[in-house]
């Protein structure tokens, strides 16, 4: 019988498990030869990431963020905005204060990027098969292997989000083929992509535009009126998660320096 989307990993055969252990192996490899080798070379944020360091560090203290770091774009533009959110502060809270500067921004880093790729190869075998998938994640550990240690594990603003916008693709696009399950994956990944810089927003944006109006379309598809409302749920909780991503962002833009108009 032939096999259609969603694929999923129980139903691989033995072989093709080892397989996919493997190409895991190959993924994760450069994310820890690069933390290993930032921590002994004695790797320590300076300048914009110790910036970074201090703003998540104060989230542990009561002081919330609402608006990310601050943007040079007022040198072009003469209005002085920030980029436009704080998750990266808040992502780096816990790990900082448990780890200490260096090694919690690091690992916590290292998790974000590893993640971004493993979810985008995911995603490819769930929509498209074991084949593609291998492809795919023989292709991303291909690119990480000649990406420079830097792109593994800087929590810089204007690197933070490009691992993670591939995430965002695959998955918009798997949610704008119908697979609602996705959605929470998107809105995480969207969340993350556009609050790190401004140069990377309308990208993010386009990716979450394309998911929505997927997710409107087989919604409005859909016959049965007990799926419509599993459905409905589903988008009703990943929107709920995105609200708590982005509270932030709100307050500052209803009662702070509304720095989304200034973007705008």
């Amino acid at each position: 019988m032939t096999r259609v989307p969603p694929y999923r990993m129980r139903d691989l055969g033995q072989r093709e498990r080892w397989l996919a252990a493997a190409l895991l192996l190959a993924i994760l490899a450069p994310f820890v030869l690069t933390v290993v080798r930032a921590i002994d070379s004695g790797w320590y944020p300076l300048g914009d990431d110790a910036y970074i360091n201090l703003q998540a560090y104060g989230v542990m203290d009561g002081e919330f963020p609402l608006v990310g770091l601050p943007s040079t774009s007022y040198l072009y533009s003469g209005e002085q905005v920030a980029h436009p959110g704080p998750i990266e502060f808040y992502w780096l809270a816990v790990p900082q204060r448990l780890l200490g500067p260096a090694l919690g921004t690091l690992l916590a880093m290292a998790v974000v990027y590893a993640s971004s790729v493993l979810v985008a190869a995911w995603i490819v075998f769930r929509r498209a098969g074991p084949m593609p998938g291998a492809i795919a994640c023989i292709g991303l550990a291909g690119v990480l292997s000649v990406s420079g240690g830097a792109l593994l594990i800087d929590p810089l603003s204007s690197n933070a989000g490009g691992l993670p916008l591939l995430a965002l693709f695959a998955s918009a696009a798997a949610v704008a083929q119908g697979d609602i399950r996705l959605l929470p994956i998107t809105v995480v990944y969207g969340s993350w992509v556009a609050q790190q810089h401004l140069a990377i927003v309308l990208p993010a944006v386009a990716m979450v535009g394309i998911a929505v109006l997927g997710v409107i379309v087989a919604v409005v598809r859909l016959k049965d009126r007990a799926k419509r409302r599993v459905a409905l749920t589903r988008v009703a909780a990943a929107a709920g998660l995105g609200v708590v991503l982005w509270l932030p962002v709100i307050v500052d833009q209803l009662f702070g320096s509304g720095n989304l108009t200034a973007m705008l």
